[in-house]
């Protein structure tokens, strides 16, 4: 790997009032959207290396991921993207306990001697 650069967004939840307690969503924020977007850019010297980190991260990614999260109740959905780079791959962990739920996406794409990584978290399927 020659260069590595990333960038993160995270939601401010404290910036949110709660919900009146008298609300079916009593003492809850009310914001249902995203939490975090980050996004990673590798640079290798060769592609065939960049290759190599792809199938690196698509054989050692997900996995320390759901146990970082704590993910109790994890439902993983994965699959190759189309049109994506030389060759992209999604993964979707959905997460639903009784107290919370959420979404942690992401794509790898191998470009060329560069490896793209998008996270996304969210709350909502939809977004």
């Amino acid at each position: 790997m020659q260069v590595a650069v990333n960038r993160s967004a995270s939601l401010d939840v404290s910036a949110f009032e709660m919900e009146p307690a008298s609300s079916p969503e009593g003492n809850e924020p009310a914001f249902r959207d995203v939490f975090n977007l980050t996004g990673f850019v590798f640079e290798f010297d060769t592609s065939d290396n960049a290759a190599t980190g792809y199938v690196a991260f698509l054989e050692n990614g997900v996995e320390p991921l759901v146990t970082m999260l704590g993910f109790e109740n994890s439902v993983l959905t994965e699959g190759g993207v189309e049109a994506l780079g030389n060759r992209a791959y999604a993964y979707s962990m959905f997460n639903e306990t009784a107290s919370t739920e959420g979404y942690f996406q992401h794509v790898v794409v191998q470009q060329d001697a560069c490896l793209f990584l998008t996270i996304i978290i969210t709350e909502t399927e939809e977004t």
